[in-house]
């Protein structure tokens, strides 16, 4: 027996297909290829849309310890 397929069976064109619910629920097919292509272009979208808290937090954690040292400063010198 070979292993070429039969009228029933899909051949095997080097990509492999899965499925993929969307967020209503329906199912789509599509090539591995394509999923990953779809998903990199959306972790780039949301990275480009998400607001840097890690840095707010940063330049506001830096300024409120440049005002504390401002005020010992000035409790020092008085």
């Amino acid at each position: 027996m070979s292993n070429e397929p039969t009228g029933s069976e899909e051949p095997n064109s080097g990509e492999d297909l899965i499925k993929v619910k969307d967020r209503k629920g329906n199912t789509k097919v599509m090539t591995r290829t394509d999923f990953n292509r779809k998903k990199r272009s959306k972790k780039r979208g949301a990275k480009s849309k998400s607001f840097p808290y890690t840095e707010v937090i940063s330049i506001a954690f830096i300024l409120t310890m440049m005002i504390i040292a401002a005020y010992v400063a000035i409790k020092i010198v008085q």
